[in-house]
C-alpha cells in the first residue's frame, strides 16, 4: 500500500481537480482566419484575366 504522505498528496490532487470535471479549459481565444491568401488572389486573377486576354485576341484575329 502507499504511504500515509504519499496517500495524503494523492487525496488532495484528486479534490482540487473534482470541481473541474466537464468544464472545457479555457484557451486564449485564437485570431480569426483573414480568408483567402493574397497568393491565391493573385493567381486567380491572374489565370483569369489571362483568359481574358487570350480570348479577346482570338476574337480579335
Amino acid at each position: 500500500m502507499a504511504t500515509a504522505p504519499t496517500m495524503r498528496q494523492k487525496n488532495n490532487e484528486y479534490a482540487r481537480r473534482i470541481t473541474k470535471r466537464g468544464q472545457k479549459i479555457k484557451v486564449e481565444e485564437e485570431e480569426e482566419k483573414s480568408g483567402p491568401s493574397v497568393y491565391i488572389v493573385g493567381f486567380l486573377l491572374f489565370v483569369v484575366g489571362g483568359s481574358a486576354v487570350f480570348s479577346f485576341f482570338e476574337h480579335m484575329f
